[in-house]
């Protein structure tokens, strides 16, 4: 037999099927049922005939069909997480040994040329200062 529990979660899903098999049920039939899917049994063998064990196997299916659905979904949702984790792991790995290469450049560079670094670091030094003040001086007009 099934019981409240087993449906309770599928209720509408198992409702619309319902409605798709058994004409005879309205919707003030089943509103009146409140997710007791003992009544919903009792409810269609009284509207339709049809024995208990069959109408039993009907809403076990349902129920059945309700949870692959759910398990599909859920396992989806599991493979995207994945996927999105080892493409941020990748990514971090890809910035994370680009800085690294242009850290080592950038040693490279002032270990081997000291003197034009240190001008070079100084002409970007002036020409930024330059840069802030004209546009402050020009944004205060």
């Amino acid at each position: 037999m099934i019981t409240k529990p087993d449906l309770h979660e599928d209720w509408n899903q198992l409702v619309g099927a319902v409605k798709g098999r058994y004409a005879q049920i309205t919707n003030s039939d089943l509103a009146s049922l409140k997710g007791d899917v003992q009544q919903l049994s009792k409810l269609i063998q009284r509207k339709t005939g049809q024995a208990r064990h069959e109408v039993d196997a009907f809403l076990r299916s349902m129920s059945e069909s309700a949870n692959n659905t759910y398990d599909r979904f859920v396992d989806a949702a599991g493979d995207l997480n994945e996927r999105a984790a080892e493409s941020a792991r990748d990514g971090y790995d890809y910035v994370r040994s680009t800085s690294r290469k242009g850290m080592e450049t950038a040693n490279d560079a002032v270990q081997t040329h000291p003197t034009q670094s240190l001008l070079i670091a100084l002409g970007v030094g002036v020409a930024t200062g330059l840069f802030l003040g004209i546009s402050y001086l020009g944004g205060r007009r």
